[in-house]
């Protein structure tokens, strides 16, 4: 069984926070690498255990080639409550850490994201290839490759 390890990142806020009065905050984030065809694309995404759909931005589908109009379509609720379209296309997808690597191939929604947003780890395509231990405390995530 292939376990990963991910120390949390830690972020600067622009400006300190109630919750965060030091002006950083830590996030449970991977660096993963996305490939489609030819075409490899490294990214750094948010784990997000809140969000349905692993959903990767616009941007990140220009870099892989992919003709968005081509994948099925689908829509999707930010916490705005706005409806937005997606496309789902298969994409290959490669964790690695210190140790270990882990190979798999998920369909992945493709959605007008902020700027700032190259996407979000979600339940489909990426929970359902792990089980996934946030550890607060240590500021540590575990990913227990099911595949």
């Amino acid at each position: 069984m292939t376990v990963l390890s991910f120390p949390y990142t830690r972020l600067k806020l622009v400006e300190p926070h109630i919750l965060y009065p030091s002006g950083y905050k830590t996030v449970p984030m991977v660096p993963i690498t996305l490939v489609a065809g030819s075409r490899a694309v490294p990214v750094t995404l948010v784990v997000d255990s809140g969000a349905d759909y692993t959903i990767l931005s616009l941007e990140v589908a220009k870099l892989l080639g992919l003709r968005l109009a081509s994948g099925v379509k689908t829509v999707f609720c930010g916490t705005s409550g706005k409806r937005q379209e997606a496309h789902i296309h298969p994409v290959e997808i490669t964790l690695q850490d210190a140790h270990d690597v882990v190979h798999y191939t998920a369909e992945v929604a493709f959605g007008d994201l902020p700027q700032s947003v190259a996407g979000l780890l979600g339940r489909v395509g990426f929970f359902d290839h792990f089980v996934v231990t946030f550890n607060q405390e240590k500021e540590q995530l575990l990913l227990r490759h099911t595949g």
